[in-house]
């Protein structure tokens, strides 16, 4: 509820938890209140200098139009950005095409980064932004928001140095961390093929694969095989169809091959082959051979 105080108000302090700001000329008293959310202000013109001088070390309060003047002092206003517009971090895509602060904050309502943007949505479109990936590492547990404000785009610097000030973003100031550039997703998907090719289970207690030998094609490019169960078939088959990574599916070939055996006499069998740039891995279905290495150990030490 704003307490409009101006020339003809009563002189008597309303009874109020706060303290009174007497105007130098006497001109009128102005209460803070702890629990005010706005205060409005309507003085003479003559009086409107005098306290803003008074007022000016207070943060929050600005000047509307040469006759009056209109002070926001808000006891809530460090918890002002959560009425602003918010997307889930994921839904950045989302943001409006116009000029305005942003916050980043997380379920817990802390406050991780404030700045400002002339085109918010482009600002944050893909994975430009120089914060983005400390951001992106959190956002899986602490489900980042971005809220925000549209400002014209010459207040967006004073904007954004009160929002800095007022709130104290973990990261602004800030050094920018760089992290090293992840392993090709190739290269990781087949070293998850064969930490899973080597886990035991139930059905497989002691041995579930086996790496049958290495060679060279004419090519020179060195090929790993590797005796596997035809259940495990299936653990390929699911990475031959991996649905966001186009790298791994066009990975997996299938080759021909006859074994060296005359072709009028024995069919060209397939077999599933992954690919790298120097190296090429080979599975094939060989439960009888894995079964017989079970069952002599020692010739699979050998």
């Amino acid at each position: 509820m704003p307490f409009w105080v101006g020339d003809n108000s009563p002189r008597q302090t309303l009874p109020l938890a706060g303290f009174a700001i007497t105007c130098l000329q006497g001109q009128f008293s102005l209460l803070l209140a702890a629990a005010d959310l706005r205060l409005i202000l309507l003085a003479s013109s003559r009086a409107i200098p005098e306290l803003e001088l008074q007022l000016r070390t207070w943060p929050g309060y600005a000047v509307r139009s040469s006759s009056c003047c209109v002070l926001g002092f808000k006891a809530n206003q460090h918890m002002e950005w959560q009425q602003w517009p918010s997307v889930a971090f994921g839904d950045r895509h989302l943001l409006p095409v116009c000029s305005g602060i942003y916050v980043i904050a997380d379920n817990n309502q802390f406050i991780w980064y404030v700045g400002q943007a002339i085109n918010l949505q482009s600002r944050w479109l893909g994975r430009g932004h120089h914060r983005y990936p400390q951001l992106i590492r959190t956002n899986r547990k602490l489900k980042h928001r971005i809220y925000w404000q549209a400002f014209p785009d010459h207040q967006l610097n004073e904007q954004e140095r009160f929002y800095i000030d007022l709130l104290k973003p973990e990261l602004n100031g800030a050094k920018v961390k760089t992290y090293l550039p992840k392993q090709p997703q190739v290269d990781r998907e087949i070293k998850r093929l064969f930490k899973t090719l080597n886990r035991t289970t139930l059905l497989f207690p002691l041995l579930r694969s086996a790496i049958a030998g290495a060679y060279l094609d004419e090519d020179g490019v060195q090929c790993v095989v590797t005796i596997i169960y035809i259940n495990d078939f299936r653990l390929l088959d699911k990475s031959v169809r991996k649905r966001y990574s186009a790298q791994v599916r066009q990975a997996w070939w299938g080759l021909n091959t006859d074994c060296g055996k005359p072709q009028d006499q024995y069919h060209m069998h397939q077999i599933v082959s992954y690919h790298l740039p120097d190296q090429r891995f080979e599975f094939v279905e060989g439960s009888e051979v894995l079964r017989h290495l079970e069952q002599h150990p020692s010739t699979y030490e050998r």
